[in-house]
């Protein structure tokens, strides 16, 4: 029937366009935590910390990082501080803010 043909091709439309929007904001997103990961692994190097802060993993927004628990602090500041600076690189009319987590054991 013609009426469920247009029902299901809007609907179908719809979530495409919703989609179609949202690219462009997960896109950059990803280019930002990108360019915080070099901001990070730039001072892992610069303050000899190459294979004592060690990262694990980049999933989306996330860079995971293993460190001693003596400058978990430290490195929690820098990796804040990197996602910011990387943001402020490509947003300038919305301050971007981040927060880091320190955990001392993995979770599932």
């Amino acid at each position: 029937e013609p009426r469920e043909l247009y029902k299901e091709y809007f609907k179908t439309k719809s979530k495409i366009e919703r989609d179609a929007s949202n690219y462009p904001t997960q896109g950059l997103s990803a280019i930002i935590n990108k360019v915080a990961g070099v901001y990070i692994f730039r001072w892992i190097v610069e303050n000899n910390l190459f294979n004592i802060v060690k990262f694990i993993n980049v999933i989306h927004d996330e860079n995971l990082l293993e460190c001693p628990i003596e400058i978990g602090e430290q490195v929690k500041e820098i990796v804040e501080k990197a996602m910011v600076d990387a943001g402020n690189r490509f947003c300038y009319t919305i301050p971007l803010t981040a927060t880091a987590d320190l955990k001392t054991k993995w979770k599932k």
